[in-house]
């Protein structure tokens, strides 16, 4: 119970962690019709069979309240406020019986325990003639229980752009950072690179989560140090270790070291990994986190990069920087008709997760997690499947498919994000 909780209390997308004293089963929903009533007639025979139950098995569940302040909360997955705030005290009446006895004092602002009644609903049923929505399903499936930890949904609150001082025009949404710092594994002691990090959103979250970050951008327009600090600083987070002006792939290494660029003072310094304040040597990243550009909101000006070149190019910075067993995590996004996203073979890294999620009608993208499980070869961090990867467009160990003949979403003047 402990470790589910403290992996609830990371999670953005999470309501909470529940010790479920109850639940219903899906018959019990079958004749509910629609609207409130349904829901109602479903809690009324999950409250039949908690007061069945028995006076020994409702103390078996309360003990953990002991005599700590609580209240009762509805959760509802799927639907938003599908009850009338009487028609939610009436509800929580139902379960007199179990919490009644309760010694602690009732707190609705501030509780120690939290009685939980949840509620999953499917999607909306679909449009009405006018295109008003339908009648919603009933619930799918009740819940009674205690929680055990909130979620971390509030960080979304507290991170939104909106309340941020300093933003780009394609600074990721926090929902996005977050996870990809879980992805990562972002936690105190962690050392994060993000080589195209634009205005630091992902490395603002990962720090949240006590990484020690490091970003790279090669545009000087989108990296504005003081700015880019003063977001840090209005989070209570420390602002990143180092933020260097230079072009990613100057990090590959070149002759056993890594080439010079542009550190915070414009000048060159040689290796910058070398010369970081933490002193990390070639392969002393544990994660790197980005979303590189895809070639639509920086146009095909001088800085320009076709973006399989740059996920190739990617690939094998990650190869050689990350650690046995970092983590590189990053967007790709692929026309909504392609089945998966094609990466250039790697000796050293293997895929260990991808998620798809729409964009646009044209785009989707993925969310790719790749672990590096050995050192890497020579053929890891050479150049020759970098130029095979930007000539092949999609190149792959897998071989191309239909979709590699489709109009690419970063090559498409008029496509929107």
């Amino acid at each position: 119970a402990a470790a589910a909780a403290a992996v609830a209390r990371r999670c953005v997308l999470v309501r909470g962690c529940f010790d479920v004293w109850a639940e219903s089963e899906p018959a019990d929903h079958e004749d509910g019709g629609g609207g409130e009533g349904s829901g109602q007639r479903a809690w009324e025979r999950l409250a039949e069979a908690v007061c069945a139950a028995g006076a020994e098995t409702h103390r078996r569940w309360v003990a953990p309240l002991a005599e700590d302040s609580w209240c009762v909360e509805m959760l509802s997955a799927g639907r938003q406020k599908p009850y009338s705030e009487p028609a939610k005290v009436a509800l929580m009446e139902l379960l007199d019986e179990l919490l009644a006895p309760l010694p602690g004092p009732i707190s609705l602002r501030s509780p120690e325990q939290v009685v939980a009644m949840l509620e999953d609903y499917d999607d909306p049923t679909g449009r009405g003639e006018r295109g008003e929505p339908a009648a919603l399903a009933p619930p799918r499936r009740l819940y009674l229980g205690r929680r055990l930890s909130a979620g971390a949904s509030r960080l979304l609150h507290d991170f939104r752009l909106s309340a941020r001082g300093y933003l780009g025009r394609t600074t990721l949404p926090p929902e996005l950072a977050f996870l990809m710092a879980n992805e990562a594994r972002a936690r105190p002691g962690c050392a994060l690179l993000d080589p195209f990090c634009g205005t630091c959103s992902t490395l603002l979250s990962a720090a949240r989560f006590g990484a020690t970050t490091f970003g790279v951008e090669v545009d000087a327009r989108v990296l504005q140090r003081e700015p880019i600090r003063a977001n840090f600083a209005a989070a209570g987070l420390p602002p990143p270790a180092r933020l260097l002006l230079a072009d990613a792939a100057e990090l590959l290494p070149r002759g056993g070291a890594a080439a010079a660029g542009k550190g915070d003072d414009g000048d060159a310094d040689g290796d910058h990994v070398a010369e970081l304040p933490a002193g990390l040597g070639l392969r002393d990243f544990d994660a790197i986190v980005t979303d590189p550009p895809y070639g639509i909101m920086e146009g095909a000006g001088e800085l320009y990069q076709p973006l399989p070149a740059r996920c190739a190019m990617l690939l094998r910075l990650a190869a050689a920087r990350l650690r046995v067993g970092g983590r590189l995590v990053f967007l790709l996004p692929v026309p909504a008709e392609c089945a998966a996203p094609a990466l250039p073979p790697s000796d050293c890294l293997v895929l260990e997760s991808a998620s798809r999620h729409a964009v646009s009608a044209r785009m989707h993208r993925y969310l790719l997690t790749l672990r590096k499980a050995r050192e890497a070869s020579a053929a890891d961090v050479g150049e020759a499947r970098v130029l095979e990867a930007a000539a092949g467009e999609g190149g792959g160990a897998g071989g191309g498919t239909a979709a590699d003949a489709l109009p690419k979403p970063w090559e498409v003047s008029t496509l929107s994000t």
